[in-house]
């Protein structure tokens, strides 16, 4: 064999060996761009539990709604958890410190950002990337299993022990009450359907329920609350309706892209129809519906007991006797009011179940 012989032989063997472990590269390089790693995995939070975001407008019945769901023995309630960081950015504040020792900056141009992080932290169970500001709102005394965490807290703090420490020593009751339950739910007025698409990108097991109520009688209710609805009332009913369209076009596409998970209810079907829609929003759910349960939401909707509220600002459920109440706005708001809203509602009323009608609006 000539030396020119050997030589071409070694270079083919080279050329074929450096091929292979070029194959070799571009497979470990594919794997590892298509699979993460372990220890990214392992980073991942797996909820344990289904949940559920409850999505409305203020004075749309979101907390009645949210209050028959937290019945379920294997739910976990959340009310309105985004309350305590709005308040914070009233009062200009620019960064907490979360109960993991870490501090995030808050602004308004981060709301919806820093939203996102609180209503995962709920979803997941992981309260110690919250702060004790937000654990400790006073609005979360809507939720039942909430209670003696609050309660804990309030006794510690009472005995001079600084409310840091009070959160960190009474959390995991908290933590236990969530991660024993197995259905999540998080009822909020504070962000828009288009928000979510994050979370409900990231976490298979999320669902949406988008509650929609007649723009009159959510107009009329906040005018019970403070909102003026003698000036400028055409803008007011022009923002919710644009507002509740926008909210209900992003749920049309995300119901493509996820079927089944994200859903509508009129808050009128709810009232009117109190036992047989909470029970179908059980059986849609999974949830167990009991004969307590429907007892419970009977004499909240229908049976005319007294009106429950929270001892925080007053704050209540729907009232009692709901099917009687959904039509008062047709009987307290003025004929012209009415007009101007139905003028600036057309298209939304083209799209849901609502519609103007004289005969409704006879006075007794």
């Amino acid at each position: 064999m000539t030396i020119s012989m050997v030589k071409c032989n070694w270079l083919k063997v080279i050329a074929i060996g450096g091929t292979l472990v070029y194959c070799i590269i571009l497979i470990l390089l594919h794997s590892s761009i298509v699979r993460p790693h372990k220890k990214d995995i392992d980073h991942v939070a797996v909820p344990r539990a289904r949940q559920l975001i409850v999505l409305s407008h203020p004075r749309s019945g979101s907390s009645l709604t949210g209050d028959i769901l937290q019945h379920a023995v294997q739910s976990f309630y959340v009310f309105e958890p985004l309350h305590a960081l709005e308040n914070m950015l009233s009062k200009n504040v620019t960064s907490v410190k979360l109960v993991n020792g870490n501090t995030v900056a808050i602004s308004h141009a981060s709301f919806i950002a820093r939203s996102m992080d609180i209503l995962e932290a709920y979803m997941t169970c992981d309260f110690r990337s919250l702060d004790h500001v937000t654990l400790t709102d006073g609005l979360q005394l809507m939720s039942h299993k909430y209670i003696p965490f609050l309660t804990c807290v309030e006794d510690k703090t009472n005995n001079t022990v600084y409310m840091n420490n009070a959160v960190s020593l009474c959390l995991r009751l908290l933590e236990r009450a969530c991660q024993d339950s197995r259905f999540i739910v998080i009822k909020t007025v504070r962000v828009a359907m288009v928000d979510l698409l994050s979370l409900i990108t990231k976490y298979p097991s999320l669902g949406i329920l988008h509650l929609i109520r007649d723009p009159r009688a959510v107009l009329y209710s906040k005018s019970k609350f403070g909102v003026d609805l003698q000036r400028n009332t055409h803008l007011k009913a022009r923002s919710e309706c644009k507002s509740l369209m926008r909210d209900m076009d992003t749920a049309l596409r995300l119901r493509v892209i996820f079927p089944s998970r994200v859903n509508s209810l009129y808050y009128e079907t709810l009232v009117t129809r109190p036992l047989e829609t909470s029970e179908a929003l059980y059986n849609g759910y999974r949830l167990t519906y009991t004969d307590q349960i429907r007892y419970h939401i009977d004499r909240i909707t229908r049976a005319g007991g007294k009106t429950q509220c929270s001892r925080f600002n007053g704050l209540c459920l729907e009232s009692t006797n709901s099917s009687q109440n959904v039509n008062t706005w047709k009987r307290q708001l003025s004929r012209k009011i009415i007009n101007i809203i139905d003028v600036n509602c057309k298209s939304l009323y083209n799209r849901t179940n609502y519609f103007y009608s004289r005969m409704t609006l006879k006075r007794n």
